[in-house]
């Protein structure tokens, strides 16, 4: 099958993998990017032929709360790269943003490897003696860095997702510890990339997140109802980039995106409509995924890819992934009934509240939002900050008005992804992430004790009930199957309010687990360096989980199945020759 071409798009633009390029394809990609951040910073997002390479990073990281871990995620970060094409464009490269599967971008010849973290890139085209700067805190300019070390996930467990997900929020789930997470921690450490505002300061930003469209872009084409299914909840507070955003509403494809002047969800659903106009070709890593039918009934369109696309050139899959995937559940959210109970007895004073699941709706409290789906134990980045750039919305064309009245329609359908009125400022409320099946939240149970102690116990489907203990001056934020994220008790998002300097509370906390041992199978060895064809990846290091509040157990249960997989790779290029 093939995607049906809109009539004001007959040419799309083929985005293609990193490998599918020419060696002289891909010194133009280098150059394009070193010629846009050369330009000064323009201070605008709509005009992408004037942007520097400093404007697209500063306005994600002054709207990092907003594009993150809530339903614009996706619209945003398409609208973003989507921005980026164009200014490539402008610096001279026509060939579409390209996405990347394969490890020879990691040359000095092109974008470098790792480096050190407080140190400069000290190679590739970007290290710093290139010249290539970058925006720093202060707005003043400086060298890249990058440093990381881990595993990605693999393209079976994406495949497995791409499969089972149903709904908008299904593909999307938790965007703070899926595969996008994971190569942000990966590539970056606590360098630029692993950086939650200032990530687009690497350029290995803007293939990863062309890797991530191209994901969601699958599933899109899978069925029908895919193609312009939009649904979720915005993050909560007071958004000022526009009155229709924020405030934890329902979104809806005529709402504006924040950062991206005078484009809306709406305009980012269709990659075919005469905006977009672009489509992707198949390449290393896509591999093939079944599921028997849509859920309207029809088949599954598994080839999308466009016809004149070049032909797929092998390449290195992604290393093994960190965990199973998990199959996302539906988009049915549970209802939950919350009673709290006040008991005083001298000492101490005990509030204990209890959240019970009873019947499986299509709705949810107010107070306990039961707003998001499954996520794997993997990498935890909570993306915290809150600053807010103020951005007004230019006004329409005619072909932008009918893009969006189409996008309008088809939300029709589903009148329960549409605001009715704008709700009431939210209070702080804890926010339960469904995990999938066998892995649902049944209840949680919340105590204040003595000296402000609070204990959090979460009862998980077929699992015994776990216990944290949350810091002084910390509360509980999301609730997942796997693990918890907490912030300071007073802190609360409103306009260009960012964490504490001082925060005392840690991103994320996991159970406590046993650390897993690695034990080689009989029969194999470690790899020789620099001779064996497999070779370890970079190990995440002790400091680096506790400073990314990572789970220890998972992280290192994926070193081992990283260090299997490598032994296995090397048995069988050993037996060929």
């Amino acid at each position: 099958a093939t995607v049906s071409v809109n009539s004001a798009c007959t040419n799309p633009t083929i985005r293609r993998e990193w490998s599918q390029l020419s060696g002289s394809e891909k010194t133009q990609f280098v150059n394009a990017i070193k010629a846009v951040a050369q330009r000064e910073r323009s201070n605008q997002y709509q005009d992408a032929s004037t942007m520097s390479w400093a404007d697209f990073a500063v306005t994600h990281n002054a709207n990092q709360w907003w594009a993150h871990a809530n339903a614009e995620f996706l619209v945003y970060h398409r609208a973003m790269i989507f921005r980026m094409e164009q200014a490539l464009r402008s610096a001279g490269w026509s060939g579409g943003l390209v996405n990347w599967q394969s490890l020879d971008l990691f040359s000095d010849q092109y974008f470098g490897g790792p480096g050190a973290q407080g140190a400069c890139l000290a190679n590739g085209q970007f290290g710093g003696s290139s010249g290539f700067r970058v925006v720093g805190d202060n707005r003043q300019l400086q060298c890249l860095t990058r440093c990381g070390g881990g595993t990605f996930w693999g393209p079976q467990q994406l495949a497995n997702i791409l499969a089972s997900a149903t709904s908008y929020e299904n593909i999307r789930y938790d965007d703070t510890t899926n595969f996008h997470a994971n190569g942000h921690a990966t590539l970056g450490g606590g360098c630029d990339m692993g950086n939650p505002g200032w990530s687009p300061r690497d350029p290995l930003f803007y293939l990863h997140h062309a890797y991530v469209d191209k994901f969601w872009w699958k599933w899109q084409h899978l069925c029908p109802t895919y193609r312009l299914d939009y649904e979720g909840n915005l993050n909560s507070g007071t958004n000022n980039n526009s009155p229709l955003l924020g405030n934890s509403r329902p979104v809806s494809p005529s709402q504006p995106l924040d950062s991206w002047t005078g484009l809306t969800a709406g305009d980012m659903l269709d990659t075919m409509n005469d905006l977009l106009c672009y489509t992707y070709s198949k390449s290393g890593g896509d591999i093939d995924y079944t599921r028997p039918n849509c859920p309207d009934g029809s088949t599954p369109n598994y080839t999308p890819w466009s016809n004149s696309a070049p032909a797929p050139v092998p390449s290195p899959p992604p290393s093994p992934s960190p965990s199973p995937s998990p199959s996302p559940t539906s988009t049915t959210t549970t209802t939950t009934t919350t009673t709290t109970t006040t008991t005083t007895t001298p000492p101490p004073t005990t509030t204990t509240t209890t959240t019970r699941n009873t019947t499986t709706t299509s709705t949810s409290t107010a107070s306990i939002p039961a707003n998001g789906h499954g996520n794997p134990e993997t990498w935890l980045i909570d993306l915290l900050t809150n600053l807010v750039a103020k951005n007004s919305p230019s006004s329409s064309t005619s072909s932008k008005q009918n893009r969006r009245a189409a996008a309008a329609a088809a939300a029709v359908a589903a009148p329960a992804n549409q605001p009715t009125s704008p709700p009431p400022p939210p209070t702080p409320s804890i926010q339960i992430h469904q995990g999938p099946p066998g892995k649902t939240i049944g209840e949680y149970i919340l105590s204040t004790g003595p000296a402000n102690t609070t204990t959090l116990q979460v009862t998980i489907q077929n699992s015994n009930p776990i216990t944290y203990r949350i810091p002084q001056g910390c509360r509980v934020y999301k609730i997942f199957y796997s693990h918890i994220s907490i912030l300071p008790v007073d802190f609360e998002y409103n306009d260009r309010v960012g964490l504490p300097a001082d925060n005392p509370c840690p991103v994320g906390m996991h159970p406590h687990c046993e650390v897993p041992t690695c034990n080689r199978y009989p029969g194999f060895k470690e790899p020789v360096p620099g001779v064996s064809p497999c070779q370890y990846a970079t190990i995440v290091s002790d400091e680096f989980i506790k400073a990314w509040h990572l789970n220890p157990c998972v992280v290192r249960e994926s070193d081992c199945k990283m260090m299997w997989e490598v032994d296995e790779c090397n048995a069988q290029a050993a037996s060929l020759l």
